[in-house]
């Protein structure tokens, strides 16, 4: 009988035990998740206000900053050569500028902003440790960049390159 109160006790506290370790996992699982979501709204908010901040305040050189596909008025940008080597894409840009005004195309190193894709469909960034800055062009001039992006994610021959959403004409 001694014994048979001792295990009753025992099972009891194991019970207990589980109810509280479950109800510390929801709680574990539940903050977690808080706080990867206000990190999340956080990063994205500071992203945006930088991108608000560069463009609506005055750049130390006097830039126009563009982060986004209203490029069009100040640049044009064409395709000088695309090369094909052992994984690698490698593209030569021109970017004239059209303006009287110093212009700076931003965020370039973002994935949605500037990519490659193939006729089925599938696409490849910028790769890393590749050219990935801002690209400014100095008043009424043109500059050349070079960019290589891998061929392991396509499937296909390279259609189009699209810069903020817009695709630009490949030789």
């Amino acid at each position: 009988m001694k014994y048979g109160a001792i295990l009753l006790a025992l099972l009891a506290s194991v019970g207990q035990a589980g109810a509280s370790e479950s109800k510390l996992t929801q709680w574990a699982s539940k903050t977690t998740a808080k706080i990867v979501s206000g990190t999340k709204d956080v990063l994205t908010g500071v992203q945006q206000g930088v991108d608000t901040g560069r463009q609506t305040g005055a750049s130390v050189d006097g830039a126009v900053v563009i982060t986004n596909q209203n490029y069009h008025p100040y640049v044009d940008i064409s395709v000088e050569s695309a090369t094909t080597k052992t994984g690698v894409y490698e593209l030569t840009l021109v970017f004239k500028n059209k303006t009287d005004q110093i212009v700076r195309l931003t965020n370039l190193y973002q994935a949605r902003n500037f990519y490659l894709l193939d006729n089925k469909g599938f696409s490849t960034a910028l790769v890393v440790g590749g050219d990935t800055g801002d690209v400014t062009i100095l008043k009424n001039s043109a500059t050349k960049k070079t960019y290589r992006f891998s061929t392991q994610p396509l499937s296909g021959d390279v259609v189009a390159l699209r810069l903020y959403e817009t695709n630009i004409a490949l030789p």
